[in-house]
């Protein structure tokens, strides 16, 4: 067996022997000289470290003698360690920049959503401006073209009057002539009986021409001439037909106009149902319980009582604007107590205070009905009021 020459290591390990020797007694040996396995392979270690230590000329390092090996591997540990941790460093880096990169994404798709999120109400906004100037636009429209049809209403409103005017006058010549022929004019102002006469005869004449003009305006085109003989010879007592005969053509021509009647009946219903399709769009129109639809102009001001003499202006029209009676043109208005008027027209002033003004409108059986008001109102047509509050008072104290 090679012995360890080296004076501190062989110090080293008889201390070793002996600590071994005091703490553990039954570790006993037979010779002296003979180290215990442990140490044994201890002391070969070293002398293998020292004795190549020597060949390559190297000094002899105590700390790599195996005395010194859980030193090494301490050390060797402690690499691994720093190791370990320069590599725990490198993925926590990497993983921090993992996570800002992420929450960078997550940052910049929120601003995406949040830029189209704004595009969009800015979208909406935008629609919502154009709607809101559509609806002013097409409000306009609506105002001009009502405005330009009552100016074409009234221009023919006018040019109407203007021929009944005409048509009056070449009548009232006509009947003049007549009535010098028939009867001096002198006379007639002087003797009471006379006038009495001749009002009866205007008044049956202007009965006879009304209903001559409603038969008229349901197609039926008598001649004027064969219509004043008829009258003439009944007032005369005398007939050019026989009673067969005139029993056959009455009955004809009440044929006829029932027919034509009916026709024009029908045609004011698709006129209605047009009409009210675009009415009931119309901003403010409510309905009645009475049977009508109406929308307030204008409210007014100044509460209407059960006791007021109510004064108004109306304008009536049928629903493709043709007026058949207009107040304002002819510059007159009606003044009666509240409970005087119609069901109809109170209903319509319920909903006004004074000078308040609305335009309603009537189905045919709250108006003229299936018979109409020839020649101005077909059978079966609906009507336009349009009701303005003149003025109201107190009723006057009994």
């Amino acid at each position: 067996m090679t012995k360890i020459n080296h004076p501190n290591i062989r110090a080293s390990i008889y201390t070793s022997i002996l600590f071994s020797t005091l703490l553990f007694p039954s570790l006993s040996f037979t010779n002296e000289n003979q180290l215990p396995g442990l140490l044994e392979f201890a002391n070969e270690y070293e002398q293998k470290k020292l004795k190549q230590g020597i060949e390559k000329n190297q000094p002899y390092n105590e700390e790599q003698s195996g005395i010194q090996l859980p030193q090494v591997k301490l050390k060797m540990l402690n690499k691994q360690i720093q190791a370990l941790t320069i590599n725990e460093k490198m993925y926590k880096a990497r993983f921090q920049q993992q996570e800002k990169e992420i929450l960078q994404a997550k940052i910049n798709r929120v601003n995406d959503n949040l830029l189209v999120l704004l595009n969009k109400q800015s979208v909406q906004l935008k629609l919502k401006e154009q709607e809101s100037l559509k609806s002013q636009i097409e409000e306009s429209l609506n105002k001009s073209k009502n405005e330009n049809l009552n100016l074409n209403n009234n221009i023919k409103l006018l040019s109407q009057r203007i021929e009944n005017a005409e048509k009056a006058q070449k009548l009232a010549l006509e009947q003049a002539v007549a009535t010098q022929q028939l009867v001096p004019l002198e006379q007639l102002k002087s003797d009471e009986a006379l006038k009495q006469a001749y009002a009866a005869g205007i008044a049956i004449g202007q009965d006879a021409m009304t209903i001559h003009k409603e038969n008229q305006s349901f197609g039926q085109d008598m001649d004027k001439k064969a219509y004043l003989a008829g009258i003439t010879d009944a007032i005369e007592g005398r007939t050019l037909l026989s009673p067969t005969e005139l029993h056959t053509a009455l009955i004809a021509a009440d044929s006829a106009i029932t027919k034509n009647r009916n026709a024009k009946k029908d045609q004011q219903a698709p006129i209605t149902k047009a009409f009210m399709a675009n009415w009931s769009k119309q901003k403010g129109v409510e309905s009645d319980p009475l049977g009508y639809s109406y929308k307030v102009n204008y409210t007014g001001q100044g509460k209407i009582q059960a006791t007021d003499m109510v004064s108004i202006v109306v304008k009536e029209s049928l629903l493709d604007g043709t007026i058949v009676n207009d107040m304002d043109l002819q510059d007159k208005s009606l003044t009666l107590p509240l409970d005087n008027y119609p069901p109809l027209f109170q209903s319509a002033i319920s909903h006004l205070q004074n000078h308040g003004e609305i335009t309603f409108i009537v189905p045919p059986e709250l108006a003229y009905g299936d018979e109409g008001y020839p020649p101005k109102v077909p059978p079966g047509a609906s009507i336009m009021y349009t009701l303005r509050i003149a003025d109201i008072k107190p009723a006057p104290a009994l």
